[in-house]
């Protein structure tokens, strides 16, 4: 048997002293499920309990993770794993999260895709959403917003900042400002449109 020793109450959580181990935020709400209390549980309902309070918290911790700030699946799947999670907790909290809608890495893809066009090109944002574990599907979708008129104004506006109170007939400038639109994730040609619209047109062989 396992012998619950002590129960301490906290302000959203308890505490357990478990024979000799200290298991701290325990579920009000699952401990209050498995109607514990001080005294001896069988060793598999314990197990159980504590497999029902790794879930919860797990999905509690996701929810408050992506009411800060919108998350992809895998970016949420990493989180969890780095706050010690095991797999059955997070695929738990994952999938509970996900059927409310508030996991969808298209409707990421998409929000990710209008806020980034006023400052990256089509190839940057691809490879940062790559990075975050969008398929290449959801990517591809969400760039058809990002055509290559709203991709080419993005690209001006920046090299008018970029170029204020700067020479651009300076030959060091022309190949800075092509160098910086590049490194924005800019495709070729409408960084070549740019330069030759800001006076700063340089060889095709830069």
């Amino acid at each position: 048997m396992v012998e619950i020793k002590e129960i301490k109450r906290n302000k959203k959580s308890y505490t357990l002293v478990v024979g000799e181990e200290v298991i701290k935020n325990v579920n009000v709400d699952v401990a209050l499920s498995y109607s514990l209390q001080v005294g001896e549980m069988a060793p598999d309902k314990f197990k159980e309990f504590l497999k029902e309070n790794d879930r919860q918290n797990a999905k509690s911790y996701l929810y408050n993770m992506i009411a800060r700030k919108a998350r992809t699946t895998k970016e949420a799947k990493d989180r969890l794993y780095e706050k010690g999670y095991h797999k059955d907790a997070v695929d738990y909290a994952i999938a509970s999260v996900s059927s409310y809608g508030y996991l969808d890495d298209e409707e990421y893809a998409k929000n990710y895709v209008e806020n980034a066009m006023r400052s990256k090109g089509g190839y940057r944002v691809r490879r940062e959403l790559q990075l975050k574990g969008v398929s290449d599907e959801s990517i591809a979708e969400a760039l058809l917003e990002m055509d290559s008129d709203s991709e080419f104004d993005s690209a001006y506006e920046l090299a008018k900042k970029y170029l204020k109170s700067k020479d651009v007939t300076d030959e060091k400038v022309k190949e800075k400002l092509f160098r910086y639109l590049v490194s924005r994730g800019y495709g070729y040609d409408s960084v070549k449109k740019v330069m030759r619209k800001v006076g700063a047109e340089i060889d095709d062989n830069p």
